[in-house]
C-alpha cells in the first residue's frame, strides 16, 4: 500500500466551466415564482412589466429549458439594468443557451452584473480572467473579482481566494491567509474548500498541524460525495491517523472513490483485494480495480497488475503482458516495478545465452 500523498485540490472539480455556471445561474433565483408566458406569447406583446417580472418570466423558461424564450426576457430585464438578469444572460452566452455561443459577450454582461456588485458574476468573471476566456488572462483581474464575490460571502469566490493566497495567483502568496479562506468557504459546507482545509490540518500547512483536525474536514467533504476526500480519509483510516486503524474502513471509503473514476483510490482498493486487507482476498476483483487504474496510468496499479499476470493471480499468466505492466510502471519512476524488470531482463539474458 502507498503512503499517502495529500495534495491540495486547485483545479474545480466540480468542471471549471460547468459548476461555476451553475452556481451563478441558480444561486439567488429562489424568488423567481412567477408563471411563465405560454409559448404563444412572445416578449414584446406583454404589457409593461417590471425588470424583476421579466427577470422571473425568464427564469421561468429557464427552469423548463425553452432558452430561445429565457434569453428573451433576461434579455429585455438586462436592459433596463437587472443585475441578475445581465449575469443570467452571460451564461446564456457562455453555453449558447438560446443565443450564440460568445464568451466574449458573456464576460460583457457578466461585467455590467459585477459593476453592480453580483456576486455570482464576479465570481464567473474572475474565472474567465484566470483562464483567459472571452477577455486577456490576468491573475490580477481574477483575484480581484474573486476578492469582490468572497467579501459578500461567495463560498466559491471564497475558496478561489484561497487558493490565489496559497499558489501566490495575483496576490503574494500567504499560506496562512489562504486557510482563512478555506475555512469560510468550508464552514458555507463547500467540499473543495473542506477538503482543502483537511490537506492543510495534515501537513500544518498555514497554522496548526492536527490528524484529528484534518480527519473532521475530509469527512465533511467525503460525505457530500467528494471523492479526493473520500480517498484521502480511507487512507488516513489505512494509516491510523487521528482515528483509530481501521482496514475494512479504509477498503469503504476507497471504493466510493473509486466507483467515481479516481485512479488512487482504484488502485488502493485494489491492492486491497490482492493482499487481502480490509476486505476478502480476491485477486480476480484486485485485477478488475487494478486494471482501472493502470489505463488512467497510476504506476503503482501497473506494477501490481503486473504481478497478477506474472504470477497468474485473477488472470490467465501471461509474462509479456506482466512484463509491459512492469515496463510502464518504471518510467513512472517505480522502484518496485524497475527491479522487476531489470530481474526480468537479467533472467531473459541467462537463458539467451545457455541456448548458446
Amino acid at each position: 500500500m502507498k503512503k499517502v500523498n495529500l495534495q491540495l485540490h486547485t483545479t474545480l472539480c466540480r468542471g471549471l466551466k460547468a459548476a461555476l455556471i451553475a452556481t451563478a445561474l441558480f444561486v439567488g433565483c429562489g424568488v423567481a415564482t412567477a408563471q411563465a408566458p405560454s409559448d404563444s406569447t412572445s416578449a414584446a406583446a406583454q404589457p409593461q412589466l417590471s425588470a424583476e417580472d421579466m427577470f422571473n418570466k425568464g427564469y421561468a423558461f429557464m427552469e423548463n429549458k425553452e432558452y430561445e424564450q429565457a434569453a428573451e426576457w433576461y434579455r429585455r430585464a438586462a436592459e433596463q439594468g437587472h443585475d441578475g438578469a445581465q449575469n443570467n444572460l452571460g451564461v446564456c452566452y457562455a453555453n449558447g443557451w438560446g443565443v450564440k455561443q460568445s464568451y466574449a459577450t458573456a464576460v460583457e454582461w457578466f461585467i455590467k452584473a459585477a459593476e453592480q456588485g453580483n456576486d455570482n458574476a464576479q465570481c464567473s468573471l474572475g474565472y474567465y480572467y484566470h483562464v483567459g476566456r472571452g477577455v486577456e488572462q490576468s491573475d490580477k483581474q481574477s483575484y480581484y473579482w474573486y476578492r469582490q464575490a468572497a467579501e459578500q460571502g461567495n463560498a466559491d469566490a471564497q475558496y478561489r481566494v484561497g487558493i490565489c493566497f496559497y499558489e501566490g495567483r495575483g496576490v503574494d502568496a500567504h499560506l496562512a491567509t489562504a486557510v482563512e479562506w478555506y475555512r469560510k468557504a468550508a464552514e458555507q459546507g463547500l467540499p473543495e474548500a473542506q477538503y482543502n482545509l483537511g490537506v492543510c490540518y495534515s501537513k500544518g500547512i498555514g497554522g496548526t498541524q492536527s490528524d484529528t483536525l484534518a480527519v473532521e474536514w475530509l469527512t465533511k467533504a467525503a460525505e457530500q460525495g467528494f471523492a479526493y476526500a473520500q480517498y484521502h480519509l480511507g487512507t488516513f483510516y489505512y494509516e491510523g491517523r487521528g482515528v483509530t486503524k481501521s482496514y475494512s474502513t479504509a477498503v469503504s471509503w476507497y471504493r466510493k472513490a473509486a466507483e467515481q473514476g479516481h485512479s488512487q483510490a482504484q488502485a488502493d482498493l485494489g491492492v486491497c483485494y490482492y493482499t487481502g486487507r480490509g476486505v476478502t482476498k480476491s485477486y480476480t476483483k484486485a485485477v478488475e480495480w487494478l486494471t482501472k487504474a493502470a489505463n488512467q496510468g497510476d504506476a503503482i496499479a501497473q506494477y501490481y497488475l503486473g504481478q497478477c499476470y506474472q504470477y497468474g493471480r485473477g488472470v490467465r499468466k501471461n509474462n509479456q503482458e506482466a512484463y509491459e505492466w512492469y515496463c510502464i510502471s518504471a518510467a513512472q519512476g517505480y522502484y518496485p516495478a524497475q527491479e522487476a524488470v531489470e530481474n526480468i531482463d537479467m533472467e531473459m539474458a541467462r537463458t539467451r545465452r545457455c541456448r548458446h
